[in-house]
């Protein structure tokens, strides 16, 4: 608790009391703690990819191909780390999210994140297949968010799928006037016994591949949680379903809405509320 206290005066300077206020500030303080373990966690990354450098400049048999795409993954991973760290401080709810809200055409939406994504995927020798199964639907949102959601959900089928494998990103359908998405790969996938803490923060699992070799992916164990609170925001939602050594599916539903808003056009004087109707413009 934040305490502040103030005397109470009378006009003749007299003083009659003492005012206290106190505030609950342990959302403020677990924001300041999350942002320390960010930074702890970002400048650990950073040094990584330069200690891996200094390694291979002293004449280790490590091809530069692969030194190359493993300095892409790093650079990814901290570009998210980044954006993480200024997520943890803003508005996610949906007050915070409505003026920034506008009506999203959902095919562009999901070429955008896959383009942003696929140069990533090529580098480390996947495939990302788009599929849009329902065109034409619209979803009301904030553009950059529902950007860095989705990608995130990409970013983490590609860490975890082993090089020659598939991921997609894909519109299923509509039902019930939400549209539903889903980022699909056939990765390691994720240990039963971690499933229960996926959306946890700074929870990571142990990931493995089938010959049971360790997976050591650049992150904070927060981009789930992130992105759930992102999703949810817009009132929409995500669930998980995976199975070890054979993939991860992400599930994901948002509201639809109407392409074109209809705004009433605003009335200044009381005599224009009188006489004939008449034909009102319509803003696009």
């Amino acid at each position: 608790l934040s305490a502040q206290a103030a005397a109470v005066m009378l006009m003749t300077s007299q003083r009659v009391g003492t005012v206290i206020v106190l505030r609950d500030i342990t959302d403020d303080v677990r924001r300041e703690r999350a942002r320390d373990a960010l930074l702890d966690k970002l400048s650990t990354d950073v040094q990584a990819p330069l200690e891996e450098f200094g390694r291979t400049a002293l004449g280790e048999r490590q091809p530069l191909s692969s030194f190359a795409r493993e300095m892409t993954r790093h650079a990814v991973a901290l570009q998210k780390l980044i954006v993480e760290m200024r997520e943890l401080t803003a508005n996610l709810d949906a007050r915070g999210l409505e003026q920034r809200q506008r009506a999203l055409p959902l095919d562009t939406l999901i070429w955008a994140v896959a383009n942003e994504w696929r140069q990533v995927a090529q580098a480390t020798n996947l495939t990302l297949q788009v599929t849009i199964a329902r065109s034409g639907l619209y979803i009301l949102g904030d553009e950059r968010r529902l950007r860095w959601a989705l990608g995130n959900l990409l970013d983490n089928a590609i860490k975890y799928t082993p090089p020659g494998g598939t991921l997609s990103l894909e519109v299923v359908g509509e039902k019930n006037g939400r549209a539903f998405l889903r980022v699909r790969d056939n990765g390691v996938g994720i240990a039963r016994a971690d499933l229960t803490q996926v959306f946890a923060r700074f929870v990571r699992g142990n990931p493995i591949t089938a010959t049971g070799r360790a997976i050591h992916a650049p992150g904070t164990g927060q981009g789930l949680t992130i992105a759930r609170q992102i999703f949810e925001a817009h009132g929409g939602s995500i669930k998980l379903k995976s199975k070890q050594f054979v993939g991860t599916a992400v599930y994901v539903a948002l509201p639809l809405t109407s392409p074109v808003s209809m705004e009433m056009p605003k009335v200044y004087t009381p005599e224009l509320m009188e006489g004939e109707t008449v034909r009102l413009s319509v803003s696009k």
